[in-house]
């Protein structure tokens, strides 16, 4: 078991003060047997702290993670039984940290960093039967 130090009022690790997602979508027909489908989201996510470390000595060396936004976006395509969708997450390829440093619970001795998936464009088929 490994002790960590804690100063009161310290938030616990990973969670930042402020985060919230906004998500946006609209569904129209095209034609009689064609609707369509576009929207959008956008993820904040706030400034953040690592893992607690070991003593109070160590309290300056807790990793700070700044804060990001992704945007996310999609459409699709809709007929009789078959949906064609295509999407881009992470629309601007921010490079949010989400976790590592020093102080992890994997590795004491290397410094590496977690960041979110880079910028993904997909396309899906899907078939209702």
């Amino acid at each position: 078991m490994t002790a960590v130090y804690a100063a009161a009022g310290d938030r616990l690790p990973f969670s930042s003060r402020y985060s919230g997602r906004f998500s946006a979508s609209y569904e129209a027909p095209i034609t009689d047997d064609v609707t369509g489908l576009i929207g959008a989201a956008a993820t904040y996510v706030g400034n953040r702290e690592g893992e607690f470390v070991p003593t109070q000595a160590e309290a300056a060396l807790r990793e700070k993670y700044p804060s990001y936004v992704q945007v996310n976006l999609n459409a699709s395509v809709m007929t009789e039984g078959w949906k064609l969708n295509v999407y881009v997450q992470n629309l601007t390829n921010k490079a949010g940290v989400t976790g590592g440093g020093y102080n992890n619970q994997t590795n004491f001795n290397r410094y590496w960093l977690n960041y979110t998936q880079p910028r993904t464009v997909g396309l899906s088929i899907e078939k209702t039967f």
